[in-house]
């Protein structure tokens, strides 16, 4: 407790505050730790070999006192059984000298009276004396305990001296402490520095240790993540309104720079990572359609498919780009692939694949779709009433069925970092369970849980965790909205989709999830409690 208090007293924070530009950074915090970690071992070691010792001392003495108590009972009781049979002859000698005084023919039975107190005084004698040899060999166990512990107090106190000048004494050779540390306890030290150190890149300046530790996906970044889910799961925080929306999101997205993309009626919007400012919204002018979902590239190009059937391309300048069309009905899912270069439409009843590199039509399949999800290696799951079909045109094209399909209800797709596919649906709208499976990229299944509730939303994290959202009731058009939310965090597929974390939405109706930059996660709502009268749809962050 002393190191960890030794080595927390300074400041990281105030220290990387006062002097940000400094390329290298030795910490002073850490200068509290000795030049010799032997030394310190040693310390301690001693400091635990006392306590045994004091323990044994202390163990011993209680010992003693047990031993000398039932000792003392057993005398106590041997001295009642020799006088018990005293008793009765004495009572006889009363009776027989009564019987004397009555009639002087009666002679006397028992032995003189001078004969039988001498009998008594020389038990209680002995009783005494066994006594005060007990009592001297219990006062000199005690001052042995005493004494050890004394010695032990002496010990302690040498080796806290010791302690403490090993932990003052300066560090020698201009060694970096902070090299003594193992990771886990640096880990836990940088957890307090100050979230915006961490990202904006300047904690990992100092060392290549620091690089790996304060890393997306280090140890670090790890436990930042968690506290702030455990803070949203005990209600101690809130999720924060990065704008208000004129209209519900049709679509969320997030680039590779960690802009957010969202589709309102005739225009796609973004917003800034940061700090969630407006960035601006491209006007679809060409046909007037409204904005059904949106897709961002790699290279951050934006496609987005519109309500008259056709897919626009949208360069990251913001000039327009090639038109996608075919489709018959409005396109409300798209998908990419690199290898092979491909774009990826559905309809409510077609699936449509464009080359990427040519805006040919290549495949047209007339099937009921609910949504499509595309693997990096353009692998295609498609989800439907019907089933859940596996797709690929690698050496031909050909649909393969995995599993069954969401007889009432849409299903949604999500897909991890290491190329998980997530399915999520609904069998029955009346029942409040939700079935999750996890696919891998070949159409393999890998496992399955079943939850209470309605999952309406799904999103993968940067390490593969997935969070799932939730309704309690399933949401009809005649009806009103669910009557609670709530979210929950499940690890990846390779640990069994254990449950980590769960929060509760209060006076939220969550419309979509997806994660941003440093695994925010950004809710388009309905409305929130901020804005409960007026039902303005809001975009939230988490």
């Amino acid at each position: 407790q002393k190191v960890h208090h030794r080595i927390r007293k300074p400041s990281i924070a105030a220290e990387l505050e006062t002097n940000p530009s400094r390329p290298a950074l030795t910490p002073r915090t850490f200068q509290a730790v000795a030049s010799s970690m032997d030394r310190v071992r040693a310390a301690l070691a001693e400091v635990a070999r006392i306590e045994e010792i004091k323990e044994a001392a202390v163990k011993k003495l209680t010992q003693k006192n047990a031993e000398l108590e039932a000792e003392t009972l057993l005398k106590e009781e041997a001295i009642c059984a020799a006088i018990s049979p005293l008793e009765g002859v004495v009572a006889e000698f009363e009776s027989r000298q009564g019987l004397q005084e009555a009639s002087t023919e009666v002679r006397p039975v028992v032995k003189d009276p001078v004969d039988l107190e001498a009998l008594i005084s020389s038990a209680e004698a002995e009783v005494e004396e066994k006594w005060a040899a007990a009592l001297d060999i219990a006062l000199k166990n005690k001052e042995a305990a005493e004494s050890e512990l004394n010695q032990a107090q002496s010990k302690m106190w040498w080796a806290e001296v010791k302690l403490a000048e090993a932990v003052n004494a300066p560090v020698a050779g201009g060694v970096d402490p902070t090299l003594w540390l193992p990771d886990e306890m640096l880990s836990h030290i940088l957890i307090f520095v100050p979230f915006g150190m961490l990202i904006d890149g300047r904690c990992a300046l100092v060392c290549k240790r620091w690089a790996r530790l304060c890393a997306e996906k280090g140890p670090v970044m790890q436990r930042r993540r968690n506290e702030r889910w455990r803070a949203y799961e005990a209600e101690t925080a809130q999720p924060t309104v990065v704008t208000d929306l004129v209209s519900i999101l049709e679509d969320l997205t997030v680039g590779p720079d960690g802009t957010i993309y969202g589709g309102i009626q005739h225009a796609v919007h973004a917003w800034s990572p940061k700090d969630g400012h407006h960035i601006g919204g491209s006007e679809h002018t060409r046909a007037q359609g409204i904005v059904a979902t949106v897709m961002v590239s790699r290279d951050s190009k934006v496609y987005t498919g519109l309500s008259q059937g056709e897919v626009q391309e949208w360069q990251a300048t913001g000039e327009k780009g090639r038109v996608f069309t075919g489709c018959d009905a409005c396109v409300t899912h798209l998908g990419i692939s690199y290898d092979p270069p491909r774009i990826y439409a559905a309809t409510a009843e077609e699936f449509r694949v464009w080359s990427l590199e040519d805006g040919e039509c290549l495949y047209s399949y007339n099937t009921q779709v609910t949504a499509i999800q595309v693997t990096r290696g353009g692998c295609v799951f498609i989800a439907s009433h019907a089933e859940l079909s596996y797709w690929r045109d690698d050496p031909a094209p050909s649909f393969a069925k995995v599993g069954e399909g969401a007889l009432f209800e849409a299903a949604v797709l999500a897909l991890s970092s290491d190329d998980t596919v997530y399915y999520a649906h609904n069998q029955n709208p009346y029942v409040r369970e939700s079935t999750v499976h996890a696919f891998t990229s070949e159409g393999v299944r890998v496992c399955g849980s079943t939850y209470t509730g309605n999952v309406t939303t799904c999103a993968c994290d940067s390490v593969g965790r997935i969070c799932l959202g939730f309704a309690s009731t399933v949401v009809f058009d005649y009806e009103d909205e669910p009557r609670s939310f709530w979210l929950e965090l499940h690890s990846d597929a390779k640990s069994g989709m254990q449950l980590l974390w769960k929060v509760h939405l209060r006076r939220v109706v969550l419309g979509l999830v997806a994660f941003g930059l440093h695994d925010r996660l950004y809710l388009a709502v309905k409305k929130s409690h901020q804005n409960w009268d007026r039902r303005t749809p809001q975009l939230l962050r988490m």
